[in-house]
């Protein structure tokens, strides 16, 4: 992923700084000078505004696709920022010819580098799986919440899919997909089918309360992957709600689920 990504933004440079000396209406030291400093600005507040959807998507839990929400949104601060730098720097008599040609810069070289930059096979990676994996149980884990203040604060009783079916034939989470992480392949449960261990791909122990005195509910494991989801990789739902992703094959003892009660 991170080769293709690399090779993606060489291309998109190379392509960009072969317009700019029709920015600067020359080449020379100076115009190299500005296109790293447009640039550089540009990348970095694309970079800042796909961090921060990211961790949106990841704190609400909702499910939308970032590709199609970053590429119209990083296009418009790209050109946005180089615009304004452009003009500032020049001090063009006619901006709207640098404007025009920044414009036509950024489409051209997008169009021609973006085909590098995704996966050759179109499928999602696997940090976009693991994102995805992630909304997962900050659904399950916004779910629970909901049951819990419908039933004196406690959570469902029974431990495995016979507690997570709780939410779903009681309405609190009735999408069967949110069961199964994105990298499992099977279908899962079909409509109106109760959940069981082979439809549901997380683990989710019972016993607690959504208040639990005495206890710290931010190290308190309550879902997490199996460990088949992933490869040296899983995501875990504390009982405060929220969810962290641990790398490397020890991670269910980084995550304490062997150590909790």
């Amino acid at each position: 992923m991170y080769n293709r990504l690399i090779i993606g933004l060489i291309i998109f440079l190379a392509i960009k700084f072969i317009f700019s000396p029709l920015i600067a209406g020359k080449i020379n030291l100076r115009c190299l000078k500005n296109f790293v400093i447009a640039n550089s600005l540009a990348i970095t507040v694309s970079i800042l505004i796909l961090l921060v959807i990211i961790q949106l998507k990841d704190a609400t839990g909702l499910r939308f696709s970032v590709s199609r929400l970053v590429t119209p949104i990083v296009c418009i601060a790209l050109i946005s920022v180089e615009s304004i730098f452009y003009c500032k720097v020049e001090k063009a008599v006619n901006n709207y010819e640098i404007i025009s040609t920044i414009l036509l810069a950024n489409l051209i070289a997008c169009a021609i580098s973006i085909p590098y930059a995704i996966n050759s096979h179109g499928k999602p990676d696997k940090f976009t799986l693991r994102i995805s994996c992630r909304s997962n149980l900050k659904q399950i884990g916004l779910a629970l919440k909901q049951y819990a203040m419908d039933n004196n604060n406690f959570l469902p009783a029974k431990p495995g899919a016979e507690g997570l079916e709780k939410l779903r034939c009681n309405g609190y989470l009735a999408d069967y997909k949110i069961y199964r992480c994105p990298f499992t392949k099977d279908a899962g449960a079909n409509s109106g089918q109760e959940l069981d261990e082979k439809s549901v791909d997380y683990i989710y122990r019972a016993g607690y309360t959504a208040t639990d005195k005495g206890t710290d509910a931010s190290t308190i494991p309550v879902a997490w992957d199996k460990s088949v989801n992933h490869e040296d990789y899983g995501n875990v739902l504390f009982l405060d709600g929220h969810v962290h992703g641990y790398t490397g094959k020890n991670w269910i003892e980084q995550a304490g689920i062997k150590n909790s009660p």
